[in-house]
């Protein structure tokens, strides 16, 4: 009797996740639901990203402001895609760590048909250096 109840236990959690699973990806097939779905960006360094019109991509980075070291974006203002947001996660199990780094975050949209490159430069501000960077090339239809 307690294998059967156990066995049903687990049965129903293991439906529980999947049901959430699929909840989550029928809301908007566009968001981007966990930092597991964005891509490295430095994996994605000279490589060329298609999307749709209205479609989300996200990329992660190490960051650690403390430096002065962070990471910009260079766009024109006619580019096919949107930078729709920006954020920081902190590293995981560092917690109140003073100087310890983030992981920097960017949610990407197709805007509208068309091509542009987008630049992520990592660099100090008050150095004329133009620092690391990385060059993605994005085609939207």
């Amino acid at each position: 009797m307690k294998t059967t109840g156990w066995i049903f236990l687990v049965s129903l959690f293991i439906w529980n996740c999947q049901t959430k699973s699929e909840e989550v990806q029928s809301e908007d097939k566009h968001e981007l639901a966990s930092i597991e779905n964005y891509v490295d960006l430095y994996k994605a360094d000279s490589t060329t990203i298609k999307l749709f019109v209205g479609e989300k991509i996200g990329f992660h980075v190490d960051e650690n402001a403390s430096t002065g070291y962070t990471w910009k974006t260079e766009l024109s203002d006619s580019c096919a895609i949107e930078i729709v947001k920006e954020s920081y996660l902190p590293q995981e199990n560092i917690e109140n760590l003073v100087g310890a780094g983030s992981t920097k975050t960017y949610e990407i949209q197709g805007k509208s048909p068309g091509k542009c490159t987008v630049v992520f430069l990592k660099n100090r501000d008050w150095e004329e250096e133009r620092g690391q960077e990385v060059v993605i090339n994005f085609e939207v239809r």
